[in-house]
């Protein structure tokens, strides 16, 4: 049952979701609920694609920066997801619940402009040509619905500016946990992460540069 849990919490989670989503269409959901549901809908899509379809972003950037392609198996990714499900089921399912208190939606949006950064950095130290794939639109969204919210609250004064570094705060700290978690699955220990993606970072461009030297001759 564990086993069944772990290995399909992608599923759960995005069956969960669309329940929520669901019950939103059937209530009279105010602003900050509707921008829950967006957020829960684009983590669907964004989590989906990441994960195995096509699952672009674990081959050709994860593999290549981490250095994990020998332990970063189907299975450990699917793994990987229970913890990232709960993260993004905390973002989201809290501020539709409890949408009096509009500063809970901060984190959630917070991680989509987060999420965005991530990538665009990633992509850069991978030294890929192109985005990684077609559904690089989701962080795009990501980002611009992200400023937009903001820019909602704001105007209409429902949250204090300290709200939006509690906001960052918590989002932060869940996404060092996931990531903590996901690293401790391929057996290795988090302070070693930052050191072998150095490394891997200076062999793929030592790579690249060898590439070029060799059309130049």
């Amino acid at each position: 049952m564990i086993r069944f849990l772990r290995y399909y919490s992608l599923e759960i989670y995005t069956v969960i979701s669309m329940i929520v989503m669901a019950y939103a269409w059937v209530i009279n959901t105010d602003t900050i609920q509707a921008f829950a549901v967006i957020a829960i809908l684009l983590w669907i899509l964004h989590e989906r694609e990441e994960s195995y379809y096509p699952w672009w972003f674990a081959t050709n950037v994860i593999w290549k920066i981490t250095g994990f392609k020998d332990k970063l198996t189907p299975e450990i990714v699917r793994y990987s997801r229970v913890v990232t499900s709960i993260y993004l089921m905390v973002l989201t399912f809290v501020p539709f619940f409890w949408s009096e208190h509009a500063w809970l939606i901060i984190p959630a949006w917070c991680l989509g402009i987060f999420e965005w950064i991530v990538h665009i950095v990633f992509i850069y130290a991978a030294r890929l040509k192109k985005p990684y794939s077609p559904w690089m639109i989701t962080a795009e969204i990501e980002l611009v619905l992200s400023i937009w919210m903001f820019y909602y609250l704001i105007t209409n004064n429902l949250v204090e500016p300290i709200h939006f570094l509690y906001g960052f705060l918590i989002m932060f700290w869940w996404y060092i946990w996931v990531q903590y978690n996901e690293v401790h699955l391929v057996w290795f220990k988090y302070r070693e992460l930052p050191k072998r993606m150095k490394e891997n970072i200076k062999r793929i461009r030592a790579e690249i540069k060898a590439k070029k030297e060799n059309k130049k001759k």
